[in-house]
């Protein structure tokens, strides 16, 4: 399959319209997109036209690509476009449909602005789709390298679409300020990005762990705790994905699991690593102190999935975070896992499955002779277990807690005395308490309406 022939990854939101569950061809679609060296951004099922616009302005897209099996396609299309419109976003907006969309309603998208709406009448192999939908993409897309003017902090306002439209910029290295480019030199692009900052809190976090850890349903629990607790502060959330090494497309997920999206007080880009065998992105030396300097309080960082020798975040941030479960094998596999040795805390998720207790406190004894600390007792140790997909899970809240005393922001009182509370009730994790602690008020309704 005949990848695409650009200096840097094409871009492409996929996505369902709301109120469609119909993800078997989008999820054909991506993957195909993929194949061709296109990096996608993929949202899943049921987003809405907020959802759909929020993450095209904060990923810098070049098109959008959706399925509508629902029947609203007219009146969705149409507001998506005018909402772009508005914001002064311009992707190309490809719209698939099979039977759902007739030849006169995909003529009439696309008289609106549709770039093209793929029916039922359309004589193309799925293949042949694709290529289409590539070589008109291809054939729009602005050509040439045109330098991007950074915005001085501070002094104007920047949008959703500035943040994106710049960290694009930073990794195709073309940054321009004052008129000079600074292509040449990364140190160059770096100072004038931290230039007359001002003096502020911030921090930089960072997580990190192996792949199906759930690092992004974490964070998901994690953002959503942040932005409570601190009222005032506003956070980056930068999730790096692994490029493929034959493709070079990569697919890029982790907004599916993010429900705090879309908020006022976060901005998240997925990013590429566009390098094979490595955890995070060349980039991120350059987008990290940009969103400091534009006014952002927390940059959290998700790498990709890491392997046990790698630990390349933790020269990146202030605090680092490894995520795990208790797969890792034997114990004395610990012995080799890098980030035991300099991760700030660690998080033992999944702790609902069997085996778990017996993982965490091998972890535990590693981590104590690793940091030479054998007298540390074990509710004093950086070490939390939890079940971070479960709802108001108290190891999660065990570890809030400790974060809060980490972090340089002043939390609400409530907030912080909530979690402060947690921390008294539990001092240690409670492993009878592994079952989801969401009460529903007629959890057995279809068994009855069954028996009945």
């Amino acid at each position: 399959m005949k990848t695409t022939s650009t200096k840097y990854p094409l871009r492409i939101l996929t996505a369902t319209c709301l109120f469609d569950g119909h993800d078997a061809a989008i999820n054909i679609v991506r993957r195909l997109l993929q194949a061709r060296g296109v990096e996608v951004i993929h949202l899943g099922i049921n987003r809405s036209v907020h959802d759909v616009v929020t993450a095209a302005l904060q990923e810098d897209v070049d098109a959008i690509a959706m399925s509508s099996y629902q029947g609203g396609h007219n009146a969705y299309f149409g507001y998506l476009l005018s909402s772009l419109a508005d914001v002064g976003a311009q992707p190309a907006v490809f719209v698939g449909g099979g039977a759902t969309i007739t030849s006169d309603e995909a003529r009439t998208l696309e008289e609106q602005g549709v770039s093209r709406v793929y029916t039922s009448a359309d004589v193309l192999s799925l293949d042949e789709m694709i290529s289409d939908l590539l070589g008109r993409l291809m054939a729009i897309k602005p050509k040439g390298n045109a330098k991007f003017k950074v915005k001085k902090p501070g002094v104007t306002p920047v949008t959703d679409l500035y943040f994106g439209q710049l960290i694009t910029a930073i990794e195709q290295n073309r940054l321009v300020n004052n008129g000079t480019s600074t292509r040449a030199s990364k140190d160059k692009v770096s100072s004038v990005l931290s230039s007359g900052a001002p003096a502020k809190k911030s921090l930089v976090m960072g997580i990190t762990g192996t792949g199906g850890a759930g690092k992004s349903t974490f964070i998901d629990e994690l953002l959503r705790a942040l932005l409570r607790l601190y009222p005032d502060i506003k956070v980056a959330y930068l999730a790096v994905d692994p490029s493929g090494q034959k493709t070079g497309g990569a697919l890029l997920g982790d907004r599916i699991r993010i429900n705090s999206l879309p908020h006022q007080r976060l901005f998240m880009r997925s990013i590429a690593t566009r390098q094979a065998n490595v955890s995070v992105s060349q980039a991120l030396q350059t987008c990290v102190p940009m969103l400091i300097n534009h006014g952002f309080d927390l940059v959290l960082i998700e790498t990709a999935g890491i392997g046990q020798s790698d630990s390349a975040i933790v020269d990146m941030v202030d605090f680092s975070l490894y995520l795990m479960t208790k797969d890792y094998g034997a114990s004395s596999q610990l012995e080799k896992i890098e980030m035991l040795q300099y991760a700030d805390a660690v998080v033992l998720n999944k702790a609902d499955q069997q085996g778990s207790e017996d993982a965490f406190n091998d972890v535990q004894q590693q981590w104590r002779f690793n940091q030479q600390e054998s007298n540390t007792a074990s509710d004093e140790l950086p070490i939390f277990a939890m079940v971070a997909s479960h709802y108001n899970d108290h190891g999660f809240g065990r570890f809030i807690a400790f974060l809060i005393t980490k972090l340089p922001f002043t939390a609400q009182t409530d907030v912080k005395n909530a979690y402060q509370q947690t921390l008294t009730t539990y001092p240690r994790y409670d492993w009878t308490l592994t079952t989801s602690q969401l009460q529903l008020q007629n959890a057995d309704y279809l068994t009855a309406n069954y028996n009945h």
